[in-house]
């Protein structure tokens, strides 16, 4: 028999537990999504990885979810992928959204955030 934890509670079947999840949710989700899957292409170099990538990042919930704190993190996330699918692809597309998501992402961090050096090298790169 398996030990069950005293916090365990098996599913009662509440509509609650089968609420679909909020934007933020989802936003969050299909970010870190789509870093997961950048990280393989670049481990194992399958395009269809690169391609699921550039779709999770593009998830509509994350445009919706734009009003959150977590907004510039996403776009940094985006430019991510965008950026490595510039450096297969070469569509301009790509790097120009890129660019302009880590433009926002620099713009809308202020300076003492951690991230916003790291937002800024990544703007630079893109920009060269």
């Amino acid at each position: 028999m398996r030990h069950r934890s005293p916090s365990f509670r098996p599913s009662s079947g509440h509509a609650v537990e089968n609420a679909a999840p909020d934007d933020e949710t989802l936003a969050a989700t299909s970010s870190f999504l789509g870093l997961a899957r950048l990280d393989r292409y670049q481990t194992f170099g399958q395009a269809a990885d690169l391609e699921a990538a550039a779709e999770a990042v593009h998830h509509p919930a994350v445009a919706r979810a734009a009003a959150s704190a977590h907004h510039a993190q996403r776009l940094t996330n985006r430019a991510a992928v965008l950026t490595a699918r510039f450096g297969r692809h070469h569509d301009l597309a790509d790097i120009t959204q890129a660019i302009d998501d880590l433009t926002f992402a620099v713009s809308a961090t202020p300076p003492s955030q951690h991230d916003h050096p790291v937002m800024a090298i990544k703007l630079a790169v893109a920009l060269l």
